[in-house]
């Protein structure tokens, strides 16, 4: 799937009302705290090992940031697109 249809699906489970952009910007920030805290406890807690836990929460946390991501982008009008 490219990363433009993947933005056009993401708004079908958009289910917030009001300033979106806002909404957006601020689970942005709230999911890549969730990464980083990840990232922070695989380094003190699994001794910098990425265990097969860690990689599965690093993973619906980082589908989370892409989620609100692509949710920004298309309230901004943005597509998204590789070359």
């Amino acid at each position: 799937m490219e990363l433009n249809e993947y933005q056009q699906l993401a708004g079908k489970a958009a289910f917030y009302e009001g300033d979106d952009v806002t909404y957006c910007a601020l689970g942005i920030t709230g999911e890549a705290g969730e990464v980083a805290d990840h990232v922070k406890k695989m380094w003190r807690d699994d001794n910098g090992i990425l265990t097969v836990d860690r990689q599965e929460h690093l993973l619906k946390e980082l589908g989370d940031v892409m989620w609100y991501v692509a949710r920004m982008a298309n309230n901004l009008e943005f597509r998204i697109y590789f070359k």
